[in-house]
């Protein structure tokens, strides 16, 4: 890392969350210390965070990020697929207007690793601007799996390209390519 402090700008914490990436033994007092020599520690320190969770597979470690929760969203997310645990999809905070969608992404991402449709369920509808609906989620899983009967729970909206017609067609060319 004193490599990283020979530079005053922000490329310093680059540097230190590059060196913080291939660190095998990295620990939460480390990101502690490496965050009081960057330009900008908060974003060090949860960066680091996240990190140390994701080596360690350690969900408490998601806890102790204080940024402006997009590295603890990213966390609990990426933490939820890793350990197929939807109970860490619950812990992403609500505290931003993309919260929910947020939310969303973790059951959908659980839903794909899983190739279980139940997570799919878990998806609440907010806005026509989402990032995904339930049926995107139904299809991917329908698809991947691939399980025909899965596309009936597609609702076909004209506005998007997913359609159950679409599904039933993908979800039979992956079967006869299994």
């Amino acid at each position: 890392v004193q490599i990283c402090y020979r530079d005053s700008t922000p490329q310093r914490d680059i540097c230190i969350i590059n060196i913080a990436h291939r660190t095998t033994n990295l620990t939460p007092s480390l990101c502690d210390t490496w965050s009081t020599k960057s330009v900008k520690p908060d974003f060090v320190k949860s960066n680091c965070y996240r990190i140390v969770a994701g080596k360690t597979l350690d969900p408490t470690k998601c806890d102790n990020i204080q940024d402006n929760n997009s590295n603890k969203v990213a966390c609990y997310q990426t933490l939820a697929r890793d350990l197929k645990d939807p109970s860490l999809c619950e812990k992403i905070p609500l505290t931003s207007a993309d919260a929910l969608d947020d939310k969303n992404f973790c059951y959908f991402l659980l839903a794909e690793e899983t190739l279980n449709p139940d997570y799919c369920d878990k998806i609440r509808p907010i806005s026509y601007r989402s990032r995904l609906s339930r049926s995107d989620c139904y299809f991917r899983v329908a698809t991947q799996k691939p399980d025909i009967k899965l596309c009936e729970n597609i609702i076909d909206d004209p506005s998007t390209t997913i359609s159950q017609e679409k599904c039933r067609e993908w979800a039979q060319v992956r079967s006869e390519q299994n």
